[in-house]
């Protein structure tokens, strides 16, 4: 269970880092 859950960490933070990279790009 603690890797899956690790994985699952990663796996929203990089979906939260691409997703402020696209608004980023948006806002500039």
């Amino acid at each position: 269970h603690e890797q899956k859950h690790e994985g699952a960490i990663v796996t929203n933070g990089v979906k939260y880092v691409l997703r402020s990279d696209v608004m980023y790009k948006k806002m500039v």
